[in-house]
């Protein structure tokens, strides 16, 4: 395992085997790698350099005091740098989405290209997000329920529940509750720290769902306004959680807009 440490803060972050360019991917509030596992294998596959990152408040990372959203991304931009990459994609989902914009506009040099899936970019789009703090596995599978369309909720119960069960781990094994109350102070920082979308020059990508109860699609049409020249993906009938909903359609768009 590999740590970047800085200011008493431990980011664990994985580079995958060195082949051609770079992929970032930055994962939603509280998840973390893990969940790109097969996302990274098929973007090594596909000749990509991938590497993962466990945000602060998330994963392996190590972090006792409060942070913003912009901490996020200087660390993001820190390990590029530490590991000397000049250029990469950065694929953000929800959350990381915005942390995704935010190193886009902040350091526009370092982006071939910008892959922003299920996100937003004001902190008036954003609902308030569920914090688990009970490891009862029925009742963390009801609070999911805003996170997917209504057909997959129904129809994938042994999926959802395999996530309830994980999430009920993570609240018993990682202190899910603290992280959760971390990375929710980072996510209201954004109300007095706005993202100037016209620092954005890279290629861009906006995914969404067109069922997304956690950030509704107006906000995707709202990021494809406000990025020049930025291309937009809706998918029809899916919600917020598209990596669980549909995931082979998120590899294949993904892979095709960076190979593009």
């Amino acid at each position: 395992m590999v740590w970047f440490e800085k200011d008493k803060v431990k980011i664990h972050y994985s580079v995958s085997e060195i082949k051609g360019p770079y992929v970032t991917l930055i994962n939603g509030y509280t998840r973390d790698s893990r969940d790109f596992k097969i996302f990274t294998k098929l973007l090594s596959k596909e000749g990509f350099t991938v590497v993962n990152i466990d945000q602060r408040g998330s994963g392996l990372s190590l972090s006792d005091k409060r942070f913003t959203l912009s901490n996020m991304a200087e660390d993001t931009i820190e390990i590029l740098k530490y590991l000397k990459i000049k250029k990469t994609h950065l694929i953000g989902l929800s959350m990381g989405g915005i942390i995704a914009q935010i190193i886009a506009s902040a350091d526009p040099s370092i982006i071939n290209s910008l892959c922003i899936i299920s996100s937003a970019t004001k902190y008036e789009d954003l609902k308030q997000r569920k914090t688990f703090k009970e490891a009862d596995t029925g009742k963390i599978f009801q609070q999911l329920k805003p996170y997917f369309s209504e057909y997959f909720y129904y129809n994938n119960k042994l999926l959802i529940t395999a996530m309830s069960k994980q999430i009920a781990k993570n609240i018993s094994d990682e202190n899910l509750e603290k992280k959760s109350e971390l990375q929710n102070f980072a996510i209201k920082s954004l109300a007095n720290n706005p993202i100037n979308l016209n620092k954005v020059k890279a290629k861009t990508l906006i995914i969404h769902g067109t069922k997304d109860e956690i950030i509704s699609e107006e906000c995707a049409h709202k990021l494809h306004k406000k990025i020049k020249g930025s291309k937009l993906e809706i998918i029809d009938n899916c919600g917020h959680l598209l990596l669980a909903e549909c995931p082979q359609k998120i590899y294949k768009t993904c892979i095709d807009f960076l190979k593009g």
